[in-house]
Formats: C-alpha cells, sequence, structure tokens
C-alpha cells in the first residue's frame, strides 16, 4: 500500500512540511523520529531505515507519500498560466512533447506542461537523481497519451487538488490510499 497524504491551506509550508514528515515517518515506524534519522544519499533524497517516502510542496500544498517496501517519488506543482511554459517546454521537454503542447488550445497546453513537470520529477526523485537529466524524455506514447511506466516505475497523476498538478512514480504495483 502507499499512502499518498495531501495537506492544503498550509502556511509556513518548510516548516509544516517537516513537522508533518517527522509525525508521519513516527506513526509509519511505531517510534520518534530524532536528528539524524533521516540521512541523505549522495544527489539529495532523504532516507530512513525501514520505510521509504518522499515529499513535495508547492504554493500551499505539501504532499507526502510512504510505501515500506519500494521506492517511490512525488511532486505537486502548482498550475500557473502564466508562466512562459511553452519556451521551458521548447528548451527542456522531448521534441515530441513540445509539438503536442503547441498543438492544444492554452488552457490544455498549460495543464500537459504541469502534468509532464510533475510525472518527470516524481521520477527524479524515486530515483534519486537530478531533474536536468529526466526533463527531455518523452513521456508521451504514439497516440500522444501519458505514459503509465518509465524507468521501471508505475506512474500516476492524481487531479484532486484544483488548480494543481500531482504525480507519483512507484516501483511497487499496489493500490495508493490518498488520505486528505
Amino acid at each position: 500500500m502507499i499512502y499518498l497524504h495531501v495537506y492544503q491551506n498550509t502556511e509556513d509550508l518548510k516548516k509544516q512540511s517537516k513537522l508533518l514528515l517527522h509525525k508521519n515517518l513516527s506513526d509509519y515506524l511505531h517510534k520518534d523520529i530524532i536528528k539524524g534519522d533521516i540521512t541523505y544519499n549522495p544527489n539529495g533524497k532523504p532516507i530512513i531505515k525501514g520505510m521509504h517516502f518522499s515529499v513535495s510542496h508547492s504554493k500551499n500544498v505539501v504532499v507526502q507519500a510512504f510505501n515500506d517496501s519500494q521506492a517511490l517519488g512525488v511532486d505537486v506543482e502548482y498550475i500557473n498560466n502564466k508562466r512562459n511554459y511553452l519556451a521551458l517546454a521548447k528548451r527542456y521537454y522531448h521534441l515530441e512533447e513540445f509539438e503536442q503542447m503547441k498543438s492544444l488550445k492554452p488552457k490544455h497546453a498549460c495543464q500537459l506542461f504541469y502534468t509532464l513537470w510533475s510525472l518527470k520529477e516524481a521520477v527524479c526523485k524515486a530515483e534519486g537523481g537530478r531533474l536536468w537529466y529526466y526533463l527531455s524524455q518523452n513521456y508521451l506514447q504514439q497516440n500522444k497519451q501519458l505514459v503509465t511506466k518509465m524507468n521501471g516505475m508505475n506512474l500516476t497523476t492524481y487531479n484532486g487538488i484544483k488548480g494543481y498538478s500531482l504525480a507519483l512514480a512507484s516501483y511497487a504495483d499496489t493500490e495508493i490510499k490518498v488520505i486528505l
């Protein structure tokens, strides 16, 4: 089971995210989390013995994912339609993704940009790499639909937060329980 915690309207995101992470890890591991329990791999991915987890925050939303058996990554992005997403996509995304965005109405192109970004960042977080290595990979199938598997991981998008794109990448082929 993957547990996906979604917190909305959170003030002071970074402070709240750390407090929520320690509380959730304590609950799942049935022990108090102390300084030093969470370490980091060479790429900066946080790790703790006995639990795989990933954290993301954007604007006023914090998302945390937990699984006790397989690495995972989660990303949430606020959809900012004022951002020059086409210029970013042209520079960093796969050509097919950029061409698909150009063919869509602006509202749908913007949504696709953020969906792709959150998927790529979720995969990056699951693998513990650097985002720039993942942006140019193509996440569209021949029929222009999003891929559901990448690098041996299952990819899931969640549209339950209005104005945000949320994606989860996991090696575990298991049920996802969303906790709001």
